[in-house]
Order: structure tokens, then C-alpha cells, then sequence
């Protein structure tokens, strides 16, 4: 599958289980470009264009601390098909720093 389809099918089904979620496109040294996609307004996640132009699993990060723009990023694998589960599972079991969880 080519980038869009790929994310045009990961914004589709993070959509059926999340009421919001917005994507967007965005560009560092680190990273390169990558899509930013920020769910519920609690939690953003950044997936490389280069981790999913092709089939199977990719890398994506999320940070443990949203609320502070230089947090360290956690990395996770996940393909299309089960990052929305992972989502999930980072928002109702808190996988996020001491630190942030003290603010939720």
C-alpha cells in the first residue's frame, strides 16, 4: 500500500474509536517528515512518512509526557490494523511518565 492509503486507512480507523482525532503533517532533522496525529487532544503520536509507505509493522513514538514539548519519545511497533488497540491501551493503563500522571 502507497502513504496515503495508509493513512487515510489509520485516520479511518482510529475515527470509529475515538471521537477526535486530527492529522497532521509535519517536518524535523530528527525525524524527517512525519504525520502528527493527535487523538482526543490527549495524546499525539508521530508516525514517519518512511515507517508506513510500505505493508507490515512500522515504528511510531508517542511522548511520556505531553505536556512538555522536549519529553523523551517512547517507541512502540504496530501495524495498521492494531495501532488504534495500542492507543487505547496507552490511554486507559496511563503508559506515561510519573511525572504526567501526577497532572492527569
Amino acid at each position: 500500500m502507497d502513504l496515503k492509503t495508509n493513512i487515510n486507512q489509520i485516520h479511518f480507523n482510529l475515527s470509529q474509536r475515538f471521537e477526535d482525532t486530527k492529522i497532521e503533517e509535519n517536518e524535523s532533522i530528527k525525524l524527517g517528515k512525519f504525520f502528527k496525529i493527535l487523538v482526543n487532544e490527549s495524546l499525539y503520536v508521530i508516525i514517519p512518512f518512511k515507517n508506513i509507505r510500505g505493508v507490515g509493522n512500522f515504528n511510531w513514538y508517542y511522548p511520556e509526557n505531553p505536556s512538555n514539548r522536549d519529553s523523551s519519545l517512547i517507541e512502540r511497533v504496530s501495524n495498521i490494523n492494531n495501532l488504534t488497540d495500542c492507543l487505547v491501551d496507552i490511554l486507559e493503563n496511563k503508559r506515561f511518565s510519573e511525572e504526567y500522571k501526577k497532572t492527569m
